[in-house]
């Protein structure tokens, strides 16, 4: 163990000896183990795992010393027992220990270990770097490694004179969930008795991986490493759409969360990429919690037989190494039955809303791999096994055309199927053509779904097409669930015979199919038509920045660069402001003239420091072509001349 908290081993010794000063010299030896050896063989020794005092390690040994003698405890050492290793036999059962224990006298007492290596031993994990999870009252991640230094872990404790446990320790982890579970079906409990588990199981089950983005912390006993004894349990996000079941799952993914930080540390220290793990302890008779894990960690998960005994089949396996009948514990592994397996399921493998409390950020993550950015500062793509799926229907439409845009003229303007996309359009001046540069550049890694692209020229009210285009994208996006990202090339004045509002009610379908985790990111005309619905359902929305469009290729770049922003964690906040204004087309022009001016000079504001209203002075206009800069919608700030000609119709609104 390490030295520092009141939680370890000598502080307590210390406060026995200050505060209890007469039991202190009265007493003879010190130590629960070796109480128990000497109760049965008259003998006072203990082992390395329950001995502070000494180590065959000389680093560990060293330590020891420093701290006893930092203590002021030299003077007592001969109040601890010498160590003999766990499988030594010390002795033999006496006849009155024998008598009150019902054995036969003369049977062998080993030195046997505490619980963390016996839990080690009985897992079949106790081989270097062979890792396992616990998960009973408390929980632990160990890995078993040759001494201490090898692995930088918050606790360590001793197996023998070869090898070492690293220990990645929680204080509550069925504790947790015991709790959550008396506080919020408590009435269910004294009902239900034994059974309650396999009601709350389907409870648990019937909410979706991510609790609806609630978000739970299990320390409600303080913590260890790295956090601390003031660490609190709390519920974040807590909405009006949350109810009981979606707290206890949360609870439950916030123990799963933890071992996948304390995981990801091993990994990075050690460089070892574990294909499964081993789960033992009170919590694995929960498949839906086993299943959680595996979806967490993104790995196998084996439960072996009788993982509640996992103890007692250690100091088993402890006593046999110790009489001849198993070599060593490198030969455990092959005692060992696995009896259940849990594989990451890929109808939930995107990963939830995480928490991370190195950061205490909520990222997104990756659909294929469950890595995740937390910060808007690292690079994009540092990933990025994304799934994507990138899509177009595009045409600015005239109402006062009498000439309809059939579904024969979208064919002549451009209907592409998906396996025709990539090779028709990479490269080429359009949106999807920037929008695949994009990916390339900055998620090689990304698996890019191409759906269908529909493109008309400009015309009067689409007749037909948008059924046409539904009715094969929405079968395209429900066969490559789930998704990370999906781009939409619209033009954002589009008009058809079935929908007033075609783009916002396309994104409004593509949202009811991919889920509130997706990010969707569309490309639009700078003077489309933005309604309310469609702000409400796309988390981005990026406007070309010229007119005459000559930005089609930047516009489709920087709409899926900031959607693959977007999907590594990056914040996003929109507003939508009518500005009630008719501007001629002709106005527009971004090449010289008042719009050029707006363009040039747009100044971003962070939204959250807006007033209600601009003042006189600062007449607003949002702008969606800053995006390239800022992961925000920002509003153009700026002063504009009467003479303009755009002053009055960017007046202060009422």
């Amino acid at each position: 163990m390490t030295c520092g908290t009141g939680q370890e081993y000598w502080p307590r010794l210390l406060w026995l000896k200050e505060n209890e000063p007469e039991i202190w010299q009265r007493a003879d030896k010190i130590g629960l183990n070796t109480y128990l050896k000497w109760r049965a063989t008259g003998r006072f020794v203990t082992e390395p795992s329950d001995d502070f005092i000494r180590s065959p390690k000389p680093e560990v040994a060293d330590l020891y010393t420093r701290i006893i003698k930092a203590a002021g405890l030299v003077e007592d050492l001969g109040k601890f027992p010498e160590q003999t290793r766990s499988t030594d036999i010390v002795g033999s059962l006496t006849a009155a220990a024998a008598r009150d224990l019902g054995l036969r006298e003369g049977v062998p007492v080993l030195g046997g270990f505490g619980d963390l290596p016996a839990i080690t031993a009985g897992v079949g994990r106790s081989g270097f770097n062979d890792v396992h999870i616990y998960l009973g009252t408390s929980s632990w991640l160990v890995s078993v490694v040759p001494d201490r230094s090898s692995l930088d872990a918050p606790l360590n404790f001793s197996f023998d004179a070869d090898r070492e446990g690293a220990v990645f320790a929680l204080q509550t982890g069925c504790l947790a969930y015991d709790w959550a579970t008396e506080q919020l079906y408590r009435a269910e409990k004294g009902v239900l008795g034994d059974s309650l588990h396999d009601f709350l199981a389907k409870e648990v089950a019937s909410v979706e991986p991510g609790s609806l983005d609630l978000v739970a912390t299990h320390w409600l006993a303080g913590e260890l490493p790295p956090l601390s004894k003031n660490a609190k349990g709390i519920f974040l996000n807590l909405t009006t759409s949350h109810d009981r079941r979606h707290m206890l799952r949360a609870v439950m993914e916030s123990i799963c969360y933890t071992h996948r930080m304390n995981l990801e540390r091993f990994s990075r220290s050690t460089g070892a990429q574990l294909e499964s793990i081993r789960v033992v302890g009170g919590g694995v008779t929960s498949g839906v919690w086993m299943q959680m894990l595996a979806d967490v960690l993104q790995m196998r998960i084996e439960v072996p037989r009788a993982p509640r005994y996992t103890g007692a089949l250690g100091a088993y396996y402890c006593a046999m190494i110790g009489l001849g009948q198993i070599a060593d514990y490198d030969s455990i592994v092959d005692e060992v039955p696995i009896e259940r397996v849990f594989t990451p399921n890929p109808e939930t493998r995107r990963s939830t809303t995480g928490f991370t409390t190195s950061t205490a950020s909520f990222p997104r993550r990756c659909v294929m791999c469950s890595t995740s950015s937390t910060a808007s500062t690292e690079p994009v793509g540092a990933c990025f096994h994304v799934r994507i799926v990138m899509t177009e229907f595009r045409q600015e439409s005239n109402s006062f055309s009498p000439v309809r845009s059939t579904l024969e003229q979208w064919r002549q303007g451009g209907i592409l199927d998906p396996e025709q996309v990539h090779e028709s359009l990479a490269g080429k001046p359009c949106a999807i053509g920037g929008m695949i540069q994009a990916l390339e550049d900055h998620a090689a890694d990304a698996e890019v779904v191409h759906g269908t692209v529909m493109f008309s020229q400009s015309g009067g009210i689409a007749e037909q097409a948008m059924d046409h285009y539904l009715e094969r994208l929405i079968p395209q996006l429900e066969a490559c669930l789930p998704l990370d990202g999906v781009l939409l090339s619209f033009h954002g004045a589009l008009q058809t015979t079935e929908f007033d509002d075609p783009e916002a009610e396309i994104t409004r379908r593509v949202r009811a199919i991919v889920g509130d985790r997706c990010v969707i990111a569309t490309s639009t005309d700078l003077h489309g038509y933005i309604s309310q619905d469609l702000v409400r359902d796309a988390d981005l929305i990026v406007g070309y920045q010229t007119y005459p469009h000559v930005d089609f290729f930047e516009t489709g770049y920087r709409t899926a660069k900031l959607a693959l922003e977007a999907i590594a964690g990056g914040t996003l906040e929109m507003a939508w402001v009518p500005i009630p204004m008719i501007v001629s087309a002709s106005a527009y022009n971004t090449l010289e003239g008042p719009f050029r001016d707006l363009i040039d000079d747009h100044q971003p504001v962070d939204l959250r420091n807006l007033q209600e209203r601009p003042s006189d002075a600062e007449q607003s206009d949002r702008d969606f072509s800053a995006f390239d800069e800022y992961r925000l919608v920002v509003w153009v700030v700026m002063e504009l001349a009467a003479s303009s000609g755009l002053g009055e119709g960017l007046r202060r609104w009422g």
